[in-house]
């Protein structure tokens, strides 16, 4: 009898029911007295937490789950709390019932329903929750902008947790998702190459909507032998695994996608290119072919780096980074100094959030321009009647 209400605290963050503690044998006498001397606070009516002190967020998500009752699975922001795909925060809690229950939903505690939730939910993590790739269509059907939506696809896509081809197979399944074909064109994008919102950014308010030509997209380019992580710029580029993360909040508490979604332009490749099987984040960004730890590789070692956009045809590179990539001062400088390198018929073009949010026209007048004196015969057009952008 002990041991199976020890098996019970154990599994559910040391929570219990009622249900679960007479089941266990204790009588309601005993569960009662547990809670009047404060031994068992209760959190809500018939779940009770098994120790005193402060109740930590990810305790109070088992214990709605276990309010809501049959079938019931945390959803939408709570289940990406589960994943790490965002911060945990005070706020309502997310479940997902059955469509032909009716409960009365407790205070914090916000109820989705589903005809058939149980094919949503993921086959092994706890508490109940739904898988992954139903957990970001949610949040990307319910996204306020496209920006936020690519946001949560990049997010999970980059930490490895699923994949664009797997979202778009669970998106078929739900004909009913408001915004499905919205999603449909977002996740081809991501599965076309773009793996941060930055990226798409780049892709459709500078190459698409000036007429630039496509790009290849996470172009794998082989990394010079010589390459050492003493290199100030192979430090930089190889030394970015820490903040993957795709999302990050201010300080009004509220959650905002990155606009880059936490990577930086080059990464590279340490083949571990597999979904994490357990639903949970690797904790490493940059990808490298041929050893090395944390992104970086031993003197004389090999390997490639992987190019955000790629004009192939005429040998122009862009790379977009994000606001993790560089301190302020560097980055700018960088930024400056690579850009008018390429003006001058270099290759490498070199672009922010600032820049392709705040002023892509621009953007697509400097890449035209640098394609043109690659052999690019093209033409950029104006992307609407305030373009700045003028026929080459």
């Amino acid at each position: 009898m002990a041991a199976n209400l020890e098996d019970i605290k154990r599994r559910q963050r040391g929570v219990i029911t009622t249900a679960q503690a007479r089941e266990a044998g204790l009588s309601a006498d005993t569960i009662r007295n547990l809670h009047r001397s404060g031994r068992w606070p209760r959190l809500y009516r018939g779940v009770y937490a098994t120790f005193t002190g402060e109740v930590p967020r990810p305790v109070m998500r088992w214990a709605a789950v276990l309010s809501a009752g049959r079938g019931a699975l945390l959803s939408h922001r709570s289940a990406a709390e589960e994943l790490g795909l965002v911060e945990e925060e005070a706020g309502a809690i997310h479940v997902l019932v059955p469509a032909e229950r009716r409960i009365h939903a407790a205070p914090g505690i916000v109820v989705h329903r589903a005809r058939r939730p149980a094919e949503r939910r993921h086959p092994s993590r706890l508490p109940p929750q739904t898988r992954v790739e139903q957990t970001v269509l949610d949040l990307a059907s319910a996204a306020v902008s496209d920006d936020e939506a690519m946001g949560w696809i990049t997010a999970a896509c980059g930490r490895r947790l699923t994949t664009p081809e797997r979202i778009t197979r669970a998106l078929d399944r739900r004909p009913r998702l408001l915004g499905r074909g919205r999603l449909g064109v977002l996740l081809a994008d991501a599965g076309a190459g773009c793996a941060s919102v930055l990226e798409w950014r780049y892709l459709r308010n500078v190459e698409r909507a000036h007429g630039l030509p496509t790009a290849q997209r996470q172009a794998r380019r082989p990394r010079p032998s010589s390459s050492r992580p003493s290199d100030p710029i192979s430090e930089q580029k190889d030394g970015q695994s820490g903040s993957q993360g795709g999302s990050r909040q201010d300080g009004s508490g509220q959650d905002r996608v990155q606009p880059d979604g936490g990577r930086s332009g080059s990464r590279q490749d340490d083949r571990r290119d597999g979904i994490q099987q357990d639903g949970r984040a690797s904790g490493h960004v940059g990808r490298q072919d041929g050893g090395g730890q944390d992104g970086r590789h031993g003197p004389g070692v090999g390997g490639a780096w992987y190019d955000d956009v790629f004009y192939r045809d005429h040998g122009v590179r862009v790379e977009l980074d994000g606001r993790a990539a560089h301190p302020a001062e560097h980055r700018w400088r960088d930024f400056r100094r690579d850009n008018a390198a390429a003006e001058s018929g270099e290759v490498v073009l070199r672009y922010g959030a600032a820049e392709v949010g705040g002023d892509p026209c621009a953007v697509a007048v400097q890449v035209a321009a640098v394609l043109r004196t690659r052999g690019w015969v093209g033409s950029a057009r104006r992307c609407g009647p305030g373009c700045r952008a003028v026929r080459w």
